[in-house]
């Protein structure tokens, strides 16, 4: 009895090894630097969000002093400027001050770069947005603490997780179809 022999075609799964392989290294990939972006968008909207809230007195963040208060007429809390908020704001990335970039297997969110806030340069100072942020978030001994930049809740971890997921099948797909 004669035995077939079927030839199987492993160029797909030779191809997605190498796109994983990628993958894990920081691919330059299209359809993971569209991941990244998504992730970027995911978790910046979540910090947004937060900032809006906890402006207004919804979160943890100590209200205003009431000097502050009868001094900006307002008591929204970082807001008097608007550089700090939208900065993290998802849909203007190029703002003053914003910082976002892929590193490694990841994104770094944040404040970054010299652009001087614009109430330090009234009153003759030079502290940068950035600096500012960093201020704010990590507190003085006049000034309360009040965390900006924070880990992301479990519904920002879940879309990043299905965004990976999305991510992971069409690159398997995209191998699959040679």
């Amino acid at each position: 009895m004669a035995v077939k022999h079927k030839q199987v075609n492993t160029n797909p799964i030779r191809k997605l090894y190498k796109v994983l392989a990628a993958v894990g290294s920081g691919s330059s990939h299209p359809r993971v630097r569209e991941m990244y972006k998504t992730w970027t968008r995911i978790y910046r909207t979540y910090i947004h969000e937060r900032f809006q809230t906890y402006s207004r007195g919804g979160g943890d963040w100590p209200p205003l002093a009431k000097r502050t208060v009868d001094r900006k007429k307002s008591s929204l809390i970082l807001i008097e400027t608007r550089t700090l908020i939208n900065a993290v704001d998802p849909g203007k990335y190029n703002a003053p001050g914003s910082y976002a970039r892929q590193q490694g297997q990841g994104i770094v969110i944040g404040y970054g770069g010299s652009v001087v806030h614009p109430t330090a340069a009234k009153s003759g100072r030079s502290f940068t947005i950035a600096q500012i942020a960093e201020f704010h978030h990590d507190g003085g001994p006049r000034l309360p603490r009040r965390r900006i930049i924070v880990g992301p809740d479990r519904e920002t971890v879940l879309a990043v997780t299905k965004e990976v997921n999305l991510t992971m099948r069409d690159l398997i797909r995209e191998a699959m179809q040679d």
